[in-house]
C-alpha cells in the first residue's frame, strides 16, 4: 500500500516562473521503488517523463498560465503547446470528463462542440487531428446541413442532442492533464424576437 509521502513523490510537477522542470530525483525513486506505489502512479510518472522528452526534443514550453481559446484555430495553436500524449479533460456543467468527439453544436449547427462524456481517456494528439479534420470537411448539423469550419468558428462542450450553452474559454495543464474551461453563454435573441432561436 502507498504511502502518501510516496504517492507525493511520485506524482508532483514542479514548475517555476519560467518553464514546466523535470525532477529526476522522483523518478529515479520510482525506478528503484516500483512496487511502492500503485500501476496508475507509475503510469502517470510515465506519461509525465515521456511528455518532458517531447518538449525537451521539440524545444516547446508548457504554458505556465491559462490560455484563452474560444476559436477552433486558438484551440489547436494552445494544444499544439502540451504534450501529444497528455491526457485531455473538458468542463461540462461544472464537471469534468474526457473529451469526446467533435461535430456540430447544436445551439448553432455551423459552429463545433466537443462532446463530453468520452469513452476513453482522449489525447492532445487526437482532439488537434479532429479539430484539423473539421476544418477541411466541415460538419453536419443536426438539421441536416453541410457547414464549413474555419479557424474563428467558435468552440462550446456539448452533447449532440443538446444546446448547453457552454462555451470554451481557457485551457491550462492540471499534473499531466490538459483541463478545458468552459463559460456559461445564453443563447443569442435576435431582435424584435422575446424568445431565442428554436433549438438554443
Amino acid at each position: 500500500m502507498e504511502s502518501t509521502a510516496a504517492a507525493s513523490l511520485a506524482t508532483r510537477s514542479i514548475v517555476d516562473d519560467r518553464e514546466l522542470t523535470l525532477d529526476l530525483g522522483h523518478h529515479r525513486w520510482l525506478a528503484q521503488n516500483p512496487h511502492a506505489v500503485s500501476h496508475e502512479v507509475l503510469a502517470a510518472a510515465h506519461r509525465a517523463l515521456l511528455g518532458h522528452l517531447e518538449q525537451s526534443a521539440s524545444g516547446a514550453r508548457v504554458p505556465r498560465s491559462p490560455a484563452r481559446a474560444g476559436h477552433v484555430g486558438e484551440l489547436i495553436a494552445t494544444l499544439m503547446n502540451y504534450p501529444r500524449e497528455a491526457r485531455v479533460m473538458v468542463e461540462h456543467r461544472g464537471r469534468r470528463t474526457y473529451a469526446g468527439r467533435c461535430g456540430s453544436y447544436r445551439g448553432y449547427p455551423y459552429e463545433v462542440a466537443i462532446a463530453p462524456e468520452g469513452h476513453h481517456p482522449s489525447t492532445v494528439d487526437e482532439l488537434v487531428k479532429g479539430l484539423k479534420s473539421l476544418i477541411r470537411n466541415g460538419v453536419t448539423g443536426y438539421d441536416g446541413s453541410n457547414y464549413s469550419v474555419r479557424r474563428l468558428t467558435a468552440v462550446w462542450v456539448s452533447t449532440p442532442e443538446e444546446a448547453s450553452h457552454q462555451h470554451v474559454d481557457r485551457i491550462y495543464l492540471d499534473g499531466s492533464t490538459v483541463v478545458i474551461t468552459t463559460v456559461p453563454e445564453e443563447p443569442w435573441t435576435p431582435p424584435g424576437l422575446s424568445k431565442p432561436i428554436p433549438g438554443t
